[in-house]
């Protein structure tokens, strides 16, 4: 049974009453409802502002705060009732302050992207796969700005934030660049001064120094070129304050065994011509090569791997020496020799000739000398010259005397021989 039904007419009739009253108030309050529409104007001012702001600063606060804006003029367009004449207008405005940020949305992602790699990118310095993945956004923050068409209110903005984000890239890719060119020198340090360690164990001679010091001046080179503010930087004065030392060590012995091979080879070469010398019997530049020889092996640094034989060398030079010189003596005492056999035999008569050598000096007394002798000690004989001969005696006893002296001061064993037959008068012993 309908409960209407059993109201009194009168109530039911204020009710309705009531009921359009109430309606007809909350019509009359809702927005835009009669005279002008503040909330449009409004929201038209909000969207005019935030845009002209947008284009004349064009920066990232102005960014951020055209799309509040918008976003603020869509919500001030929420509350317009159907019924408002106004209604249509605030639909294509919200559609279009929508329309509107989300073309500032699609450009938004740019901008994150952007911080994110201005935040990545600071405190550096960085590895290079950090800056490869800055590089990467930097990239794709370019890639979305290249993308917001013309009509866009961020079209300007982009324009300019492209101009920036693309420096950045660059700057970025110069610091990767960097990053990776230090990478590269610690590596071929790294490499390098492996193969010098290795050299280095096991370096003896000249050759091999001069390889292991190569080595380490191949790692302290490229030390040196890492560049600053790196993350390898750090790195290489670590293996820098390591290497250096190994590296003067190398280039100290690849000196001393540069010496060592210098003075081996110089000693070598005077022993070489020194027996050619000796060859061609020039027994005092012998002597001297010798000498030198001796001198040249003797400056071989001890430590170095050519000491040893350096100092072979210097004992056998020096029994060499000893040897030659002793033959220079007995060539220099021969020569003298043969000048007083020069004297001796050769006066207002030829008295003798000579044949001489190291070992033997054969003297021949002349046929016309021994007839010269016989006649002058027969007529004074048969004249009574006692004078005469005693002036011939002593002319013998200077003779005889003037040989045994040659022989004493050369050394050398003398023989006296008959020219005419050959036949041995006598001989001497040099004293010792």
């Amino acid at each position: 049974m309908n409960w209407q039904l059993w109201l009194p007419a009168w109530v039911a009739g204020v009710g309705l009453a009531a009921v359009t009253v109430l309606s007809l108030g909350y019509v009359l309050t809702r927005p835009c409802t009669i005279g002008p529409c503040k909330p449009i104007t409004r929201a038209q001012q909000l969207s005019q502002n935030s845009l002209e702001k947008l284009d004349t600063e064009r920066s990232t606060a102005a960014f951020i705060a055209a799309n509040q804006q918008l976003a603020e003029a869509g919500e001030l367009l929420e509350d317009i009732p159907r019924w408002s004449t106004h209604y249509g207008t605030a639909k294509e405005l919200q559609a279009f302050y929508q329309e509107q940020r989300q073309m500032l949305l699609e450009a938004s992602g740019a901008l994150n992207r952007g911080n994110l790699a201005a935040r990545k990118s600071q405190n550096p310095p960085h590895s290079t796969e950090q800056w490869q993945e800055i590089q990467e956004l930097w990239e794709g923050a370019i890639e979305e700005l290249e993308q917001v068409p013309q009509n866009s209110p961020a079209f300007e903005f982009a324009q300019q934030k492209l101009s920036e984000y693309r420096s950045n890239l660059a700057a970025i890719e110069q610091r990767k660049t960097v990053e990776e060119t230090a990478s590269e020198k610690l590596e071929t340090a790294l490499t390098a001064a492996e193969i010098a360690q290795a050299r280095q164990s096991v370096a003896q001679n000249l050759e091999e120094w001069q390889l292991t010091y190569a080595s380490w001046q191949t790692a302290i080179a490229a030390l040196r070129r890492v560049p600053q503010g790196t993350l390898a930087e750090e790195r290489a004065e670590e293996l820098f304050a390591d290497y250096e030392p190994q590296f003067v060590t190398a280039r100290e012995r690849r000196t001393q065994e540069q010496i060592a091979t210098n003075f081996y080879n110089e000693a070598i070469r005077l022993a070489d011509r020194a027996k050619t010398l000796q060859e061609q019997r020039k027994w005092n530049q012998a002597v001297s090569h010798w000498q030198q020889g001796i001198g040249a092996a003797g400056q071989v640094p001890e430590g170095s791997s050519l000491y040893p034989q350096a100092q072979i060398l210097v004992q056998s030079y020096a029994q060499i020496l000893q040897g030659t010189t002793a033959i220079r003596r007995q060539v220099q005492a021969l020569d003298r020799a043969r000048a007083e056999l020069k004297d001796l035999c050769v006066g207002p008569i030829v008295i003798c000739e000579y044949t001489s050598s190291r070992e033997k000096i054969k003297v021949f007394v002349l046929p016309l000398y021994i007839e010269y002798i016989r006649n002058l000690t027969r007529n004074s004989n048969a004249q009574g010259d006692i004078d005469t001969r005693t002036r011939i005696e002593e002319h013998k006893r200077i003779l005889i005397d003037g040989l045994t002296a040659i022989s004493n001061r050369s050394k050398i064993p003398m023989e006296l021989y008959q020219k005419s037959d050959g036949s041995l008068i006598g001989s001497h012993q040099p004293t010792p």
